[in-house]
């Protein structure tokens, strides 16, 4: 539609370009869990550029998305059997109103950031234990994890940026106690998107992660146990990992040139 004056309800959509294989979906969406800081996950130069090759650097497949460059060893740890995520962004508005006049002025104040995540309990790492996966397992206070899983958490550069654990927060895979002085350090939250046609369409990186509530139940009638986060962040930061803009409709049109 390259205009109001052309819609055509009932021949065609209202966006032109679109096709099936363009959208969104849970299935070609990636939730990781990183550091607290996105120069510290290693995920794209400290210039905020993407790398050319970024996406051949990931490498799901080894329990891990990490990057190959020389200045950082830190990764992202992908975050399995995830039912629900949710990100919200709440802007502090003030609304000034003065004596003689109906109109308003806005006063525009801090971002807050909330997340939640739900997932699926299963024998390894539960979410409160994948969600610090950065941390070092040598400066937890047991020594009983699981041998795949130490593989997994051993990151060499932020060695002097850690502090022992002195409140156990669980043991094994299992860490379920929030009131740990574990809990008290942030960690950082990674999402990525592609099509259906695995193309990149754009990343997100939350920054200084806190948990601020943690729930799981247990019912006789269901098969699984289920757990979830509710989480505040500092701030929400956008990822260039190569995506590009949407491309020419068939019309010759871009969608960004289309006008009412």
């Amino acid at each position: 539609m390259a205009g109001l004056g052309d819609w055509d309800f009932n021949n065609t959509h209202v966006q032109a370009g679109l096709s099936g294989g363009k959208f969104i979906g849970a299935h070609s969406t990636l939730i990781a869990a990183a550091p607290p800081k996105l120069k510290m996950a290693g995920i794209v130069d400290t210039s905020g550029q993407a790398q050319d090759d970024l996406l051949q650097e990931f490498n799901v497949n080894s329990g891990k998305v990490e990057t190959k460059r020389a200045s950082s060893s830190v990764f992202a740890w992908p975050i399995g059997v995830c039912e629900n995520v949710g990100i919200g962004q709440n802007k502090q508005l003030t609304r000034l109103f003065e004596i003689g006049s109906r109109r308003s002025y806005f006063i525009v104040g801090r971002n807050i950031v909330n997340l939640s995540l739900a997932r699926t309990m299963y024998d390894g790492p539960n979410l409160l234990r994948a969600l610090y996966a950065y941390w070092p397992v040598s400066l937890l206070p047991t020594g009983a994890e699981k041998q795949n899983v130490a593989q997994l958490l051993a990151t060499q550069s932020l060695s002097n940026k850690f502090k022992a654990v002195q409140r156990t927060p669980g043991y094994a895979d299992f860490f379920i106690n929030l009131d740990s002085d574990l809990f008290d350090h942030p960690f950082g939250l990674f999402m990525m998107f592609f099509d259906s046609l695995k193309e990149p369409y754009g990343a997100l990186f939350v920054e200084d992660c806190h948990i601020q509530n943690h729930q799981f139940g247990v019912s006789s009638q269901a098969n699984l146990v289920g757990e979830g986060v509710t989480v505040q962040g500092d701030q929400l930061l956008p990822v260039n990992i190569g995506a590009k803009n949407f491309e020419q409709s068939a019309e010759g049109s871009s969608v960004y040139e289309t006008a009412i």
